[in-house]
């Protein structure tokens, strides 16, 4: 039994050094480890002209400025600020009745959150045709500048889910349109003890109070951006 068991330690160490021997010259098949594809242009800042004049919230002008970042090379995440001001609606309606803009403060803005999937092949992103859910929620506060007690408060929250098309030049320059449908709740805390204190509805506003609650509640989002990818 003493004789046996030297044997078959022996027997097991030139089994074992035979199998690591083996692993170690069949290596022929081995590619190495491939890189993470990740696209060239991996920043891109845009901005939307239209809402200059003609922004979310009606009679309002918005500077708005996205900025995309690839997180893998077809997917990318979006995050936009704007900022809320009298727009030229606003100016032209002031300059016709002649009420005074300049009496009341504005403050504002909207933030923007996004998520894009690029799903063809041929292109990565920041490029080419992607899906995505988009987010946002845009505030602004109208204030009499001489009785406090007087002001609007707008919100507008939004979730859509969109589509779109992401077109990059050789030279940096980017052209970006989506457009989708979603829900929306849009409400105004008003403030007038003259007048009227509580909660408004856009579609009170604009003569909409008899929709129906879905129709209220569709959102339908259509953007059109450019910018610079680097």
């Amino acid at each position: 039994m003493r004789r046996i068991c030297p044997v078959l330690l022996a027997y097991f160490l030139l089994l074992a050094s035979g199998y690591q021997l083996k692993a170690q010259a069949d290596t022929s098949g081995f590619e190495g480890f491939k890189a993470t594809r990740f696209p060239e242009k991996a920043n891109t800042v845009k901005i939307g002209l239209i809402p200059l004049l003609v922004g979310e919230i009606p009679y309002c002008g918005e500077i708005r400025v996205t900025y995309e970042h690839p997180i893998t090379h077809n997917q990318s995440l979006l995050f936009g600020l704007s900022y809320n001001y009298p727009g030229a609606l606003l100016l032209l309606a002031s300059a016709t009745s002649g009420s005074g803009i300049s009496d009341f403060s504005w403050r504002g803005g909207r933030l923007m959150l996004g998520y894009r999937w690029y799903p063809l092949k041929k292109s990565d992103a920041p490029k080419g045709f992607y899906i995505g859910p988009y987010f946002s929620g845009n505030l602004l506060k109208v204030t009499d500048k001489q009785d406090h007690t007087i002001y609007e408060t707008m919100y507008y929250l939004n979730a859509s889910m969109i589509v779109g098309e992401q077109v990059l030049a050789h030279n940096g320059f980017t052209f970006d349109v989506f457009t989708g449908v979603g829900y929306k709740d849009d409400f105004i805390a008003h403030s007038d003890p003259n007048f009227y204190v509580g909660i408004l509805r856009p579609t009170d506003v604009v003569g909409l109070a008899n929709a129906s609650p879905a129709a209220q509640h569709i959102k339908f989002t259509l953007q059109v951006n450019f910018g610079y990818s680097f």
